[in-house]
């Protein structure tokens, strides 16, 4: 077996991380200041709309748990950005750790098969949730309607 066949998981990663822009080996400024711009302006737009709504618990409580997640995620992207010099050198170092050379005998090369199977595993769970919950956000202000029976139906306002 090759050594080589097992970094997928690098180059998987690699094929997220140049889309958001934060590919420690390419950074592209361009990607990542339209990401993290847009990602901040919807945070700070929730927060403003939690301050407007403040007295009414049960959107606070939803409002919260929405605007919480997204500041975690921007606080992670702009920690990742300034640490890119960091994780350069590190990513560096795990693409030496795919050299055969290091692995003289069979246990060490079987436990390197056996950790990166795991990380495989993981990212083939990771992504598909990932993407459903990113497409289930979006579909969720939909479910009302379907709910209701509203599709298709003439909606009223006030003065009609």
């Amino acid at each position: 077996m090759e050594l080589l066949l097992t970094a997928d998981v690098l180059s998987w990663n690699r094929r997220i991380l140049v889309v958001l822009g934060l590919w420690p080996l390419s950074i592209n400024d361009r990607n990542f200041v339209f990401l993290f711009g847009y990602l901040a302006i919807h945070c700070f737009m929730g927060y403003c709309e939690l301050f407007q709504y403040i007295d009414n618990f049960e959107y606070v409580i939803i409002n919260l748990t929405e605007n919480l997640f997204l500041t975690l995620i921007l606080i992670k992207l702009g920690a990742y950005r300034l640490n890119a010099k960091r994780l350069n050198r590190l990513l560096m170092d795990i693409m030496e750790d795919y050299e055969e050379d290091n692995y003289k005998t069979l246990e060490k090369k079987l436990a390197f098969f056996e950790y990166n199977a795991m990380s495989k595993k993981f990212m083939k769970m990771a992504l598909p949730s990932m993407f459903m919950t990113a497409l289930l956000y979006y579909v969720r202000p939909l479910t009302g309607h379907l709910v209701t029976g509203n599709i298709g139906k003439k909606n009223y306002t006030c003065t009609d």
